[in-house]
């Protein structure tokens, strides 16, 4: 093998394994990427069934139920447009409350989204910009 072909043979090598590098590290992050959600974008989707999405919203008024022989909760998240009924099995943040924000990272399973973690905060930062004006349209 001369020269001019060891050196083109190692500069392909090189570009193959950058490509497939960078080819793998896309794939990672498109995998593991969670979008957020209102509620009535997640029931007006078709398939999202068991697809894992963040749903993002307020928690309704008066919906949190507590299992009293689990940590199992219920509520429903809003967008003041439509609703979905949440599972939780866990412990929820000491800022979970009603009407506040919440983002729970979890996967539709028929009418209800089961939960498999829950964000929480005082103010509407977690909050996706398209709920945040709906909440704002709403409360005028």
């Amino acid at each position: 093998m001369n020269k001019k072909t060891r050196k083109f043979l190692f500069i392909t090598i090189l570009f193959l394994i950058i490509a497939l590098s960078i080819y793998y590290v896309l794939d990672t992050f498109q995998k593991n990427m969670v979008f957020y959600h209102s509620p009535t974008e997640i029931l007006s989707s078709h398939n999202i069934e068991k697809k894992d999405i963040r749903l993002g919203g307020m928690v309704k008024e008066n919906s949190i139920i507590r299992d009293q022989n689990s940590t199992e909760v219920r509520f429903f998240v809003t967008d003041y447009n439509k609703e979905i009924l949440v599972k939780y099995n866990g412990i929820l943040p000491d800022l979970f409350r009603e009407k506040k924000g919440v983002v729970v990272e979890g996967y539709m399973e028929g009418e209800i989204f089961l939960g498999k973690k829950v964000l929480a905060k005082h103010d509407e930062n977690y909050m996706p910009p398209e709920v945040l004006e709906m909440i704002k349209s709403k409360e005028k």
